[in-house]
């Protein structure tokens, strides 16, 4: 460590290493995709494993549950709609009917491009931002089932 090396000059490395990362690389979505899906697995070994964990565990399993889509838990409101039903209503509803509707929502604008092209541009594909919507419906829907499938 050199005499010039003082922690605010540390702090200001950092930094300039810190702004220099390409947060949008492939390779940070694939580690942010990693870390998410570990930790949403990781939230379920406390309820599927009754075993006394260490408490750093609990913390790291805690941060799971955050990661995790629960939507009973999120709103009141559904939350009193899911106690009128058996566990087997709610698990139904909330596990197939929520992602199924959220999914159609998702679609709809390229639904819209589609609908729009056909009417007004001579065919379904023939909007001029049909390729851009499809591709954009396409990345959201895949980021849906990336966030639902381990919950």
């Amino acid at each position: 460590v050199g005499a010039t090396d003082t922690p605010p000059s540390r702090l200001r490395a950092l930094k300039r290493h810190f702004m220099s990362i390409q947060w949008t690389s492939p390779t940070m979505i694939g580690a942010f995709k990693v870390a998410v899906s570990f930790f949403q697995v990781a939230s379920t070994f406390p309820i599927t494993f009754r075993i006394d964990w260490p408490d750093s565990f609990g913390l790291i399993s805690s941060l799971g549950r955050l990661t995790g889509l629960d939507i009973s838990l999120l709103l009141p409101t559904v939350a009193c709609v899911s106690s009128q039903y058996d566990y087997f209503e709610t698990l139904l509803l909330f596990t197939t009917a929520f992602p199924i509707t959220i999914t159609i929502i998702l679609c709809c604008p390229y639904l819209l491009t589609r609908l729009l092209g056909s009417m007004y541009h001579g065919g379904s594909t023939a909007h001029p931002k049909h390729d851009r919507m499809q591709q954009h419906c396409l990345r959201a829907v895949l980021l849906w089932f990336f966030l639902i499938y381990p919950t």
